[in-house]
């Protein structure tokens, strides 16, 4: 079966023949043009199809899922027995529902068509000026690609969706390198529209390149203490995601567990920080325009000057706590600029770190959250000393998002999230 539509009407008839009425199904094809750039040269040009259909039914009060990537009426057929069979095999819970929109969507954002030709001419441009200006930095592999995706959306609730959305996207993958001397394995990517100017200025990719011949110098930083930490703006959205995660979602909530499950509109971070998650915004080219219940994603604040205005839920925990649903699935993070340069942020640590990413493992369920410090630098008395080697870094989560000491000026807009600089006071810091 060719056409989308064509495949959505058919998935529509079996359901009908099943008795089923409440359905949201989601078909769509998707188009990503790659091209591979190691050793000096391009490796591999290709071009990966992809079809997928979800099928997310309710049926006698019981919810049930399938999920294929095949649009073939056999593999259709198979899929609607599958969403059926596990729709039996569950529990009857009146709060399973499907969002009400209003109207229909219809989307068509981005670059659709794909300019291979020009994103090559940036990619060898890009691997020339990285040789030339970065000659200590290894590049290992560069990823540039196109994606465009093609989507149809049926809500039995109330309203249908056609999304067409293409950008481009490159990946990075580096070292720095001197002789005998090799730093620790970084990375980036940048989520973009334009191919107007050179890929090194897209945001965070001269920092991250600068940062790894900077890691070829190492401080000696063996003893433990409570300091400042700077988290870089690729680093700080991870920190942000993972306290919203263990405070305000899913779990949490409904399981009414956690520092902030009483804590709607009250203060549960420093009164300087703001978290948008906006994927409408126009800086945000990786989003999710349908939410997993069937709702058109709206922008919302989720903190507001550190008062927490709303749980990231779904309508399934909404209906079961009796909290507002969120306007969509949490895609497109933005904290707008704050107003303190990063070489004043730096110069006002007495003792501290500057860090580029963290290794660690889930927070647990209170916020407590221990990891490597990579791709970091130690700072003392205002000045980055030199990078830091098997050093943790441990905090508790609730109590960490109350000590932001400042907010840089400098944000990077990676095409996923919006993000400045963020210092945070407190942290525990052990060398190895």
């Amino acid at each position: 079966m060719e056409k989308l539509q064509d495949v959505l009407t058919y998935v529509k008839n079996l359901l009908q023949e099943k008795n089923v009425n409440q359905a949201l199904l989601s078909i769509e094809e998707s188009n990503t043009r790659e091209l591979t750039y190691e050793n000096g040269e391009c490796s591999l040009l290709r071009t990966l199809f992809g079809q997928t259909v979800g099928i997310n039914i309710i049926k006698n009060q019981k919810n049930g899922k399938s999920q294929i990537n095949d649009f073939s009426k056999e593999a259709l057929k198979t899929a609607v027995e599958t969403a059926l069979s596990s729709a039996e095999a569950g529990d009857a819970d009146v709060a399973y529902a499907f969002a009400k929109n209003e109207e229909d969507l219809s989307i068509c954002e981005g670059v659709l068509d794909s300019d291979m030709e020009k994103l090559l001419e940036r990619v060898k441009e890009l691997a020339h000026t990285i040789k030339k200006e970065y000659p200590k930095v290894q590049l290992i592999q560069l990823i540039a690609s196109h994606s465009y995706t093609h989507r149809l959306v049926h809500n039995s609730n109330g309203g249908d969706a056609d999304i067409r959305q293409g950008h481009y996207g490159i990946s990075l993958e580096f070292a720095g390198n001197d002789n005998d001397k090799t730093a620790g394995l970084a990375g980036h990517f940048v989520a973009f529209e334009s191919l107007d100017k050179p890929l090194i200025e897209l945001d965070g990719v001269r920092t991250c390149l600068q940062s790894a011949v900077d890691e070829l110098h190492l401080a000696e930083l063996t003893d433990k203490f409570e300091g400042k930490v700077i988290f870089r703006p690729d680093c700080a959205s991870q920190i942000l995601a993972f306290a919203i995660n263990c405070f305000a979602s899913t779990q949490p909530v409904l399981s009414k567990t956690g520092p902030w499950i009483e804590k709607l509109d009250k203060q549960v971070a420093s009164d300087n920080l703001t978290v948008k998650l906006a994927p409408m915004d126009e800086r945000i080219f990786e989003k999710s325009l349908v939410t997993a219940d069937g709702a058109w994603s709206k922008d919302y604040t989720i903190i507001d000057k550190g008062v927490l205005k709303q749980f990231d839920i779904g309508l399934y925990v909404s209906n079961k706590t009796g909290f507002k649903p969120a306007p969509n699935d949490g895609s497109g993070m933005i904290v707008e600029a704050g107003d303190t340069a990063l070489n004043d942020m730096i110069k006002n640590v007495k003792r501290g770190l500057l860090v580029g990413s963290i290794s660690a493992g889930r927070p647990s369920g209170n916020g407590e959250l221990s990891g490597v410090a990579k791709n970091s630098f130690y700072i003392e008395d205002g000045e980055i000393v030199g990078a830091v080697n098997e050093t943790m870094i441990s905090m508790n989560l609730a109590e960490l998002v109350h000590n932001i000491d400042a907010i840089s000026r400098e944000v990077w807009n990676t095409g996923s999230y919006c993000m400045p600089y963020l210092c945070f006071d407190g942290v525990n810091i052990s060398g190895k």
